[in-house]
């Protein structure tokens, strides 16, 4: 008779061990998803929110362009000034492209681990 009860304690053992890592299982693929999910979604907005930008910087700096033409009457001029600020802009970024590198890391990084 004890043996018969070790077996049903054994077997219910085991049948409890295997529903406590399938619900973990679940519990990881729910937890990943999560994550998963909020990386796209920011990644999305933060695209949305880049496209509008680069719209920005591309008439304002026609507008720009425009406007030191006018008062230099010279349109070339105008633009070419505007270039030369735009090229300074990039040399930076490229000069700093590490740390900014770094900085998007370390935000993504923490996006992840929310």
């Amino acid at each position: 008779m004890a043996a018969v009860e070790e077996r049903n304690e054994t077997g219910q053992l085991a049948d409890d061990v295997i529903e406590l890592v399938q619900t973990y299982y679940k519990l990881t693929l729910v937890t990943a998803t999560r994550k998963s999910s909020g990386v796209a979604a920011s990644i999305v907005v933060v695209l949305i929110i880049s496209v509008f930008f680069l719209l920005v910087i591309a008439f304002g700096g026609l507008s720009l362009g425009y406007w030191l033409g006018n008062i230099l009457s010279n349109m070339a001029t105008g633009y070419l000034i505007t270039a030369g600020f735009y090229l300074l802009v990039a040399f930076i970024l490229i000069v700093s492209r590490k740390k900014l590198f770094a900085y998007v890391r370390n935000i993504i990084v923490r996006k992840i681990y929310e």
